[in-house]
């Protein structure tokens, strides 16, 4: 009996052992298709980010290349030469097609991602809300299913924070292009009405109208890319052929030639071949072998003024003075150099030889034009007072007059 018992006690024991390690076995493969389809859910999903993260990567790089073909665009639409435009129009469609495929797409998987999010919380707000049971054999089971939850619910926050983020950084690709487009001013195409083509500077002074070309440029708001064709187009003669030699030079079109050399290279490069000297080296110039000649002594007078005032010239002034004196015409350089030295500035020159004008008619040089330029301005000064010149009614009536046409000449000079 007893051994039967025994018997008996070791079946049960063995059937027990047995059906638990089926029920082990059983567990263990359920957990290990969990865990195979679980890896093959992170495998797909991974493989479906990269490729949207490869599509909105591709978009993204071609959009500095639709910048440069919207830009060159409409430079041929602006010179007429818009050559295939069927074709160009079905390309940029195609391209702002797949933008809004994108963008659909991401806005369809952010909206399964967040309903998959929630479905997620309802089931672990259900979870957390069931009684605790007993601790049994299954807890280990249950806990196994909790922890391959949390690795699904982190993977589906890792997915929406990338997707979020990839969004984000759509939406502000889009309100930057956005804000620029509306923020900048809108180019027009320039008039240049007026304002002749330059041919070279023997016809036309390059400084004023190189002021007045870039002037109207900015105004239209052109880019600065595009100044060097239109400098061609407002170019003729040496201009044009001197352009011309740098286009082959670089082997490029005009509309092309800022790829090649920058607006103030070009610039540096225009000034210099056609001699556009600064301001105070043209006044030094001038002085130099500028003589009174058949001028009257108010503009003589005020036009020595002018160009000594130049800012920057290097002259001082007692060359000023000797210069002045040794070329005004004979009876106004005969005044001044009696009194020469007590001149020490060039405002004391201009007024005292403004006044000898005003009191002394021949120092005036008004019938100079008749008689022809003098030729005896460089030979030995006679000494003649000006206050030794008759003074009458006459003069003083013509006094009154002068008085307007000194004022430029008797403002301070330099000193």
């Amino acid at each position: 009996m007893l051994a039967w018992s025994t018997k008996t006690k070791k079946r049960a024991d063995d059937a027990a052992a047995a059906a638990k390690k089926k029920a082990e076995d059983a567990e263990q493969a359920r957990l290990l298709a969990l865990e195979q389809q679980r890896q093959h859910d992170e495998a797909a999903a991974k493989a479906a980010d990269e490729e949207k993260i490869q599509r909105r990567e591709k978009i993204f790089s071609g959009e500095e290349t639709l910048l440069t073909m919207a830009a060159e665009w409409r430079t041929e639409a602006e010179n007429g030469k818009l050559e295939d435009s069927e074709n160009k129009i079905a390309l940029l469609l195609s391209h702002l097609t797949d933008l809004l495929a994108t963008c659909i797409t991401q806005q369809e998987d952010i909206h399964s991602l967040d309903d998959s999010l929630a479905q997620v919380h309802g089931r672990l707000r259900q979870l957390e809300q069931r009684p605790v049971a007993a601790p049994d054999a299954s807890s280990s089971n249950t806990s196994d299913r909790l922890e391959a939850l949390e690795m699904d619910v982190g993977s589906l926050k890792d997915g929406v924070q990338l997707q979020q983020t990839a969004t984000q950084q759509l939406e502000q690709r889009i309100c930057i292009a956005a804000n620029n487009s509306s923020s900048e001013p809108r180019e027009t195409a320039p008039k240049f009405d007026g304002q002749e083509i330059f041919r070279d500077s023997t016809e036309i002074d390059p400084i004023s109208w190189f002021r007045k070309f870039e002037l109207t440029l900015q105004l239209h708001y052109v880019k600065v890319h595009k100044h060097h064709a239109y400098l061609y187009s407002r170019s003729e003669g040496v201009c044009q052929a001197w352009l011309d030699n740098l286009l082959s030079k670089y082997g490029v079109v005009a509309a092309h030639l800022h790829t090649k050399i920058s607006w103030d290279d070009l610039k540096a490069a225009w000034n210099k071949r056609f001699q556009v000297e600064p301001s105070e080296i043209k006044a030094m110039d001038k002085l130099m072998v500028f003589e009174q000649g058949m001028l009257p002594s108010t503009d003589w007078i005020a036009e020595y003024q002018r160009l000594t005032s130049v800012p920057d010239i290097q002259m001082g002034f007692k060359a000023i003075r000797h210069y002045f004196i040794s070329r005004s015409c004979l009876t106004l350089s005969n005044a001044l150099t009696h009194v020469e030295d007590t001149l020490t500035t060039t405002a004391e020159l201009f007024d005292q030889a403004a006044q000898i004008i005003i009191t002394n008619k021949e120092a005036k040089n008004l019938r100079s034009s008749a008689a022809g330029p003098s030729r005896d301005q460089h030979r030995p000064r006679v000494t003649v007072v000006a206050a030794a010149t008759p003074f009458d009614q006459t003069s003083e009536a013509v006094s009154v007059n002068e008085g307007d046409r000194l004022a430029a000449a008797r403002r301070p000079g330099r000193g």
